[in-house]
């Protein structure tokens, strides 16, 4: 089962199998530091390395022949990445050896700098010509701050010499590494959009720990491992349990929403798909849309179609020369136009795509 999925991952999804590399990498370290044996080494290093072979001669190939997204992330910056991963390597060597309380700050840290260029970013883009972080977002953002927090402090708890320590250090490993490799590659819409969608896969190892700590709180009441809390144990579980459930709740948007503007929904229903199918299927030539349609358009169907013709459209500009496909959004949450921030369209004509104005092409 095990090879099925690693043999099918890339074909599947490249991001993902990115992040289940980086991870292995990570596992495979952490089993090393406390179970230096032959099976450790030569086993896990020889299908860590085959993966690593396997998806970087599928990424050459996606990157070449098929043009696929986010693969050309990693090779713009190989030197980056490679410097990441040994960083990767170190830091699991480090934290797997050292004191539960440093094991927790090695968590800790990273996540602290997430949420300060969360937070800067309200105020100044960071990522230039990128749309600030709204309040729509950075509520719910602060809001799953502190299960995030109590989950890294469970990192201290974890047991080094337990096989399910390592699995959850190396599904941690791996998300931070895309994280801090997207934060250092470039200030680009490209590497804000590959951290947005990174950080995502750090919540499943954050959530288990989350779970053992209030385990651990529920089951002795006072002594994290890393911390202690004071009070009785009836208090310390009432409290706990049903700050982190609200504060959980609270962050409910945050799985709804793009992250990049709190406007749009984060996926594409039916309907926006049989739309571009439509326009696919029965439009020869180029045609334009806002940005979340194009993608459906141009990654699925492999359509011929763009935004910039639309996003003049909508900032008032004279009607485009091609097909629109419009949504009837655009009129109120705006058309979204990433890296820009969603414009709404103030026209009464929004549907009709009457005139002659920008071409497409």
């Amino acid at each position: 089962m095990l090879g099925l999925l690693l043999v099918t991952m890339p074909l599947l999804h490249i991001l993902s199998t990115l992040v289940a590399a980086l991870s292995m990498v990570g596992l495979v370290v952490a089993h090393a530091v406390r179970n230096p044996g032959r099976r450790t080494l030569v086993g896990g290093g020889l299908v860590a390395a085959g993966f690593w072979l396997y998806f970087g001669t599928y990424y050459q190939l996606a990157a070449t022949v098929m043009q696929l997204a986010y693969v050309d992330r990693i090779t713009a910056f190989p030197g980056l990445f490679l410097a990441w991963v040994i960083i990767l390597v170190v830091g699991v060597a480090w934290a797997w050896t050292t004191s539960s309380r440093a094991r927790a700050l090695a968590v800790v840290v990273p996540l602290l700098v997430f949420y300060a260029v969360t937070v800067v970013n309200v105020f100044i883009a960071v990522y230039p010509g990128t749309p600030q972080t709204p309040l729509l977002v950075l509520v719910p953002v602060l809001s799953l701050a502190l299960p995030l927090l109590v989950g890294a402090l469970g990192m201290g708890l974890l047991s080094p010499q337990r096989p399910a320590g390592a699995l959850v250090v190396g599904l941690l490993a791996g998300p931070l590494a895309l994280l801090g490799f997207s934060l250092t590659a470039a200030l680009t819409p490209e590497y804000v959009g590959t951290a947005i969608r990174g950080q995502t896969f750090g919540h499943l190892p954050l959530a288990i720990l989350v779970g053992l700590v209030v385990a651990r709180l529920l089951a002795r009441g006072v002594d994290t491992g890393s911390v202690s809390l004071p009070g009785s144990r009836s208090v310390v579980r009432t409290l706990v349990v049903l700050v982190v459930l609200v504060a959980t709740v609270g962050s409910l948007p945050f799985a709804y929403i793009n992250l990049d503007t709190g406007s749009y929904p984060s996926t594409t229903f039916d309907s926006e798909f049989r739309g571009v199918a439509f326009a696919s299927e029965r439009t020869e030539g180029p045609w334009t849309t806002d940005h979340s349609l194009s993608r459906s358009g141009i990654h699925y169907f492999r359509s011929e179609t763009g935004v910039s013709a639309t996003a003049s459209w909508v900032s008032g500009g004279a009607s485009p020369t091609c097909p629109v496909l419009s949504q009837e959004s655009w009129t109120t949450t705006g058309a979204h136009l990433f890296p820009f921030a969603p414009t709404p369209s103030p026209r009464s004509d929004t549907r009709s795509g009457s005139g002659v104005g920008r071409s497409c092409t």
